[in-house]
């Protein structure tokens, strides 16, 4: 086989190959929180936009309930379209992680790594600038009693 076609072929593997790629169900949807949802794993990331380059990150359960900080290790780091990645602050508020980007965080990606109990997921990558879908003009509700307290909007 020629160089030029492992190359590609090699490329073509990797890419395919990349859990930042990965998606989640509902990512046509606003989240319960009315963010960005991803699936990395046995549960949900749920990236908030807030005001000044700050930002929420919900670590939520398979059913898109319980947000929690406890028993969850998070990190996040963005990266630039060219340039090396710069980690993200992120510490917990409440039943979520609150963040800011970096400063000059204009375009690129986030990339979420997170663990929820003994569930490791995959990295989850958000574009920046952090766009919700519209899709529908509601989020995601949960469904009532699921978390203990109702989540629209």
């Amino acid at each position: 086989m020629s160089k030029p076609f492992l190359l590609a072929l090699f490329v073509a593997f990797a890419l395919a190959a990349r859990p930042s790629i990965a998606r989640a169900h509902g990512d046509g949807k606003p989240g319960p929180h009315g963010g960005i949802i991803r699936m990395p794993g046995a549960f949900h990331t749920e990236v908030v936009p807030g005001k000044a380059g700050g930002f929420d990150v919900y670590v939520l359960d398979v059913s898109f309930a319980n947000p929690t900080t406890k028993d969850v290790s998070l990190g996040v780091h963005f990266q630039p379209g060219k340039g090396a990645a710069v980690g993200v602050e992120c510490s917990p508020s409440g039943d979520h992680f609150a963040c800011k980007l970096p400063k000059g965080a204009v375009h690129g990606e986030l990339v979420v790594h997170a663990k929820r109990g003994g569930a490791e997921g995959a990295p989850a990558s958000y574009p920046v600038p952090l766009v919700v879908p519209k899709e529908t003009d509601k989020p995601r509700t949960v469904p009532k009693g699921a978390d203990g307290h109702h989540h629209d909007h």
